[in-house]
């Protein structure tokens, strides 16, 4: 599962405490919307795919809700978003919600993610489920996900380290993007 996203209002510096990642977070989410539910792919316990979905939310509006422009530049050249034809085409995600994930999580039956930006995703999920602000502090925040979630892996984290795992991963992207 990805999300995409409007980019960073606040950054955090490498190395900076938990809780100052957690405040930037906070901020950034209670501030920009959610683009895009990307990659959503369900599988069973025996890890056989069964469906694989993209939801494309109607939400942001390019000219009146924050964003970053830095972002919204590589949304467009590097990722095709059009922001018009999302406003028209796209989901609500207050019907997203009521509609399709408020069913499939209180059917408590999907029990662990696997991510690409784990905190962002983790915290656009989140949002995106059942809460209209960031909770107050990393550790709500982490009770709240896990309590929701389950387990959730980072797959950019995991790979850092591993250079072979990285090859494949970047070319799998590329395959993916040109699918």
């Amino acid at each position: 599962m990805d999300i995409e996203f409007l980019g960073f209002l606040r950054s955090t510096t490498r190395g900076a405490p938990e809780e100052h990642l957690y405040q930037d977070l906070k901020f950034n989410l209670n501030h920009l919307k959610i683009l895009q539910l990307a990659g959503l792919t369900l599988m069973d316990e025996n890890e056989h795919v069964g469906l694989y979905w993209v939801f494309t939310f109607s939400d942001f509006n390019e000219q009146k809700d924050f964003s970053s422009p830095t972002s919204i530049q590589y949304l467009k050249n590097n990722k095709g978003f059009e922001f018009m034809k999302q406003r028209k085409d796209g989901i609500p995600s207050i019907e997203f919600r009521r509609a399709l994930f408020l069913p499939i999580f209180s059917s408590n039956q999907i029990t662990k993610w696997n991510t690409f930006h784990h905190i962002y995703d983790v915290a656009y999920l989140l949002k995106l489920m059942m809460i209209r602000t960031m909770l107050e502090s990393m550790v709500e925040f982490a009770i709240i996900a896990q309590r929701h979630l389950g387990t959730a892996n980072d797959l950019k984290h995991m790979i850092r380290n591993c250079e072979h795992l990285t090859f494949i991963v970047i070319f799998s992207q590329k395959l993916w993007i040109g699918l």
